[in-house]
């Protein structure tokens, strides 16, 4: 049985409104993390979905970076400068991959964004951390 596509909408919208920022920028990451995955897999069939998957990625690392960069952020000024910096590298490594069909590159998107993942959730992450969709 398929779920219903209107009740989801309605589940995941009041998730929302009930949702601490954490755990939504969690679950953000979560999704986008799960669709590279997907995507990345048929990527020579489907690139197309692929860049898209990874521009979505990118617009969430623009709006980390964008939030971090604001006078009024209550983070340390060293974890905002440290989510810039990592902004700038999946920035760097976003477009490598969009502008060609290489194999390698991938891991360590999806390793930043699962140890983000963790770290949202307040575990502490190793190596190759996931960022499972909750």
């Amino acid at each position: 049985m398929h779920p219903n596509p209107t009740a989801r909408a309605r589940y995941e919208k009041s998730m929302l409104a009930t949702s601490s920022p954490r755990a939504i920028e969690h679950e953000a990451l979560a999704r986008i993390s799960a669709e590279i995955k997907r995507t990345h897999a048929n990527r020579q069939a489907e690139f197309p979905a692929y860049v898209a998957a990874l521009s979505r990625n990118l617009a969430l690392w623009t709006q980390f970076a964008a939030d971090s960069a604001a006078p009024t952020n209550p983070l340390p000024e060293s974890l905002r400068a440290a989510i810039i910096k990592i902004y700038a590298y999946v920035r760097s490594e976003t477009l490598r991959l969009q502008r060609s069909h290489a194999e390698e590159g991938i891991d360590a998107l999806l390793e930043i964004n699962g140890n983000v993942c963790a770290g949202l959730r307040g575990k502490s992450s190793a190596t190759g951390a996931t960022c499972p969709v909750s």
